[in-house]
């Protein structure tokens, strides 16, 4: 969609270009056309910031700066439309192809945390993995499921924490707020249900009160030292070492890792495949090492 506009390119030192221009919101990227000079193409990945005040919308990629203005009563229409191209660019390529399993929920977000502290109109959508909240101006914001220590809801009003200070308050939400909290407690289970199938794969024999118990350690695309598991439950490390080196080729490369890390050090979690069954599910092993490996 093409829209009428001034325009304000600063480079550096280098003398600002202005003047009037079209800037047309195209899937992949932000195409300005001067009237007087040579177009200039951006994708929405190359911009670092995106903000919004005065009726001038500010757009930041490399070492760049540029600003449009002039909109008139297409402001608020422009803005829209560019924070969710650039928000569904974003998505597509964070979360590869990720399958959308909920979208299209309507809600007022209040939210606190890394990204800062603000309140919104948004779109809310659920994927495999993760809960994702879209406002119409600004950039989107995601809680993978396994960062989720607690759902609360209460007078139409959905509370979700996260392990590193999230708070999302969820409210406006009418006629889809059971939907809605169903959805995302039922997508939850699923990759709770995922991790223990992996961990009873993993570790054949093991109780079900052991595998609930290292699920709720060990959540999908987490990493949990495995001093921890072994702590939770006695005989996991050795039953998981024995499960990875049951291959030969994962034996040996195994070993090597192990020969070469720190005592004690190493991690472990389960990945669901960033391509669904194209690329499999994962057990992930991450050591630390502190020395060179022998030549």
């Amino acid at each position: 969609m093409k829209f009428d506009c001034e325009y304000t390119l600063e480079r550096g030192p280098k003398p600002a270009e202005t003047g009037p221009a079209a800037a047309d919101l195209l899937e992949e990227n932000l195409t300005l056309s001067p009237k007087k000079r040579q177009a200039l193409v951006i994708p929405w990945e190359e911009i670092c910031s995106f903000s919004l005040a005065g009726y001038k919308a500010v757009l930041a990629f490399g070492q760049a700066t540029l600003a449009i203005s002039s909109l008139g009563y297409k402001f608020e229409d422009f803005a829209r439309l560019a924070a969710r191209l650039r928000n569904e660019r974003l998505l597509k390529l964070d979360l590869a192809e990720e399958p959308l399993k909920k979208s299209m929920i309507e809600a007022e977000l209040d939210y606190e945390g890394p990204a800062g502290k603000f309140s919104c109109h948004c779109e809310l959508r659920i994927y495999e993995t993760s809960l994702v909240a879209l406002p119409d101006t600004a950039d989107f914001v995601r809680l993978p499921f396994r960062f989720i220590t607690e759902i609360r809801e209460g007078d139409y009003t959905v509370e979700v924490a996260g392990g590193s200070g999230e708070a999302w308050r969820l409210t406006g939400l009418g006629r889809n707020y059971d939907y809605f909290r169903d959805s995302l407690r039922a997508e939850t289970g699923k990759m709770d249900l995922f991790v223990q199938n992996a961990l009873l794969a993993a570790l054949p024999g093991a109780s079900p009160l052991d595998i609930r118990a290292l699920a709720a350690l060990s959540r999908e695309g987490r990493l949990v030292p495995l001093s921890e598991l072994e702590k939770a439950v006695p005989g996991t490390a050795a039953g998981l070492e024995k499960r990875i080196c049951s291959d030969k080729e994962d034996a040996g490369e195994y070993n090597f890792l192990k020969k070469i890390s720190a005592s004690g050090k190493t991690a472990f979690g389960i990945k669901k495949g960033l391509m669904g069954a194209l690329s499999g599910d994962h057990y992930m092993f991450v050591f630390r090492v502190d020395k060179p490996a022998p030549a």
